[in-house]
């Protein structure tokens, strides 16, 4: 739980990405606070540019990982601002050597399924909802980030600290 989804975006930076050292993956056009909070803690934005009908190149994308080799890549499915839902977003996650987080704000209004069945197949999984939008509550801002309970194989997970 997190205060607001802008929270958990900001932590999920902190935590994944090394500052002036490891870079973003996001779509363009999309939800700017994704490249708002990497570049705040230091990090690089990368922009994968959207085609005519607001999707993603395949081949672009994986020409970008491979190159730049983003450590966490922010999919918004629905994507805001323009709609539409991030086709075939296992692709994506199988396909990225790093944590691929779907930020579903707006799963309510859509006839898509929401990925966080995709949480028990996948480690580098993080599912970002929000009671902000359908549910009405963005003055309470509350946003909840869903992973696996296993670690990704190229991560350390590190353990609180206890008193």
């Amino acid at each position: 739980m997190g205060n607001g989804s802008d929270e958990l975006i900001d932590l999920i930076i902190k935590v994944f990405c090394e500052p002036k050292n490891d870079s973003i993956l996001m779509m363009n056009p999309s939800f700017a606070m994704y490249g708002f909070y990497a570049s705040v803690n230091g990090n690089d934005v990368l922009l994968l540019d959207l085609d005519e009908n607001f999707e993603i190149d395949k081949e672009e994308f994986l020409k970008i990982t491979n190159e730049k080799q983003p450590k966490v890549f922010f999919l918004c499915s629905p994507n805001n601002p323009t709609g539409n839902s991030v086709e075939d977003i296992e692709f994506y996650i199988q396909n990225f050597d790093g944590i691929v987080v779907v930020d579903e704000a707006y799963i309510e209004f859509s006839e898509k399924e929401s990925c966080i069945d995709l949480l028990e197949k996948y480690s580098n999984l993080i599912v970002l909802q929000t009671f902000s939008k359908a549910w009405g509550m963005a003055g309470a801002r509350v946003g909840t980030a869903y992973s696996s309970k296993k670690s990704p194989g190229s991560l350390t997970v590190l353990k609180p600290l206890t008193m």
